[in-house]
């Protein structure tokens, strides 16, 4: 979005979705809007979502164009995510996943966190890498002039309650690890391929630079060779 001053008129410009933009995943439902859309067509962009989901093991996601009919001829298929191994503990280990629409309107997964809670019974946290879980939450929402929304995909979860309630609230620390991440493009280039791209790419460069190198030698050795022809004539 950006703002455009005529005269005394102060005009905002915001930058939206032609094109409904879904997220599926093999390993479970994603709690989205109908038919699985995630950004709506008209849905304003940059922007994020974070979707909380409850997995286990190696999953991935698909980001998709949800109505088809509006690319004639093309697949709607844009790229799809390997994130994995996740090396969980428990059986309610849950995984943040930040989903931006960027400036181009392309979709990329940021990152994937897993968020496991881990019970201290001496009631004191000393881990560095243990922190709260609203403040760690709201510094994932902290990013410049982006729209951000939250995901739940299990909506239904049991409070805790009684005298074990209290002590989780009080002894409970959240572990966060980065989870890895490999995105492939459909229709497109593999990371692998795009690197030894640009390395053929580079050396393609380098060979045409020596080219040039070569016939600057050669023409300065012909100037010189034609410069001491007319010495010796003279």
């Amino acid at each position: 979005m950006f703002r455009y001053h005529r005269g005394f008129s102060l005009y905002n410009v915001q930058d939206s979705l032609p094109l409904s933009i879904g997220l599926s995943s093999d390993k479970g439902p994603i709690c989205t809007l109908s038919n699985g859309v995630l950004f709506p067509k008209g849905h304003p962009f940059p922007s994020v979502k974070i979707l909380t989901l409850h997995r286990t093991d190696m999953f991935n996601m698909e980001a998709f164009y949800v109505n088809s009919n509006e690319l004639p001829g093309l697949s709607p298929q844009l790229n799809t995510f390997m994130i994995g191994p996740i090396q969980s503990h428990t059986n309610t280990a849950k995984v943040k996943a930040r989903v931006q629409l960027n400036l181009h309107g392309i979709v990329k997964l940021d990152s994937a966190v897993l968020i496991e809670d881990q019970m201290d019974n001496s009631m004191t946290i000393n881990d560095p890498h243990l922190t709260s879980e609203e403040v760690a939450d709201k510094s994932d929402q902290m990013s410049s002039g982006e729209n951000i929304f939250e995901v739940n995909d299990n909506a239904e979860s049991e409070p805790p309650s009684g005298l074990s309630a209290g002590l989780t609230r009080k002894g409970r620390g959240v572990k966060r690890l980065e989870i890895p991440i490999s995105e492939s493009i459909c229709d497109g280039m593999r990371r692998d391929e795009l690197i030894k791209a640009e390395e053929k790419e580079r050396w393609l460069m380098q060979q045409d630079l020596k080219m040039e190198q070569t016939k600057d030698r050669k023409n300065a050795l012909e100037s010189y060779v034609y410069e001491m022809r007319d010495k010796v004539l003279l």
